[in-house]
């Protein structure tokens, strides 16, 4: 579909799709949350993680150019040795020295398991680890943004919205519960 951008009468949305997709995005948020989705200080915590999401999905898919799925895999759990070593900045998140021990450990055999390379040249091998390594670190981050930023804070503050839907959920079923039961009683 060729769209002219000097032709009148076009709508904006139609000539940019990752602009409708926004757009579409923000009014469902409007219809949902209201504008206090925009001022409850969760925005750039939300907006980190969206990103650090991104992130993680690009330098994979693009890994996957370059090496193998195996080796993208592996690298991509390294995601918990970066969430310790962000974690590691927050008051209240502290690890052992045996932990950190078990950390290098797992790091250290990451290593040894790829020394050897495929039938690929080596170069675009180490290109493809590297960035599903990125990959690893960008899911990790996500995991500190989380646990530090306020996106979190709002679920602490009110109740969970999967409990109301559980406890909703709980006296909808409850005929067919009793129901059930009374077939029971009647065998």
């Amino acid at each position: 579909m060729k769209i002219d951008r000097g032709q009148r009468g076009t709508h904006h949305a139609a000539r940019n799709p990752l602009r409708r997709g926004f757009d579409f995005l923000r009014d469902l948020v409007l219809l949902r949350e209201g504008r206090r989705a925009f001022i409850d200080g969760t925005l750039p915590s939300g907006l980190l993680l969206g990103l650090l999401f991104s992130l993680e999905f690009i330098f994979m898919g693009q890994s996957l150019v370059h090496t193998t799925a195996a080796h993208t895999i592996v690298f991509l759990y390294t995601a918990p040795i970066f969430t310790a070593l962000g974690l590691r900045f927050l008051p209240d998140e502290h690890l052992s020295r045996l932990q950190w021990a078990g950390i290098g450990v797992a790091f250290f055999g990451i290593v040894v398991a790829f020394l050897g390379f495929g039938d690929r040249p080596a170069g675009e091998l180490l290109t493809g680890d590297a960035l599903a390594l990125c990959a690893g670190v960008s899911w990790g981050f996500s995991n500190v943004a989380l646990r530090r930023g306020q996106v979190a804070a709002p679920a602490r503050r009110r109740p969970s919205f999967i409990k109301w839907r559980r406890r909703r959920s709980c006296w909808a079923l409850m005929p067919q519960r009793l129901d059930r039961l009374e077939s029971c009683r009647r065998r």
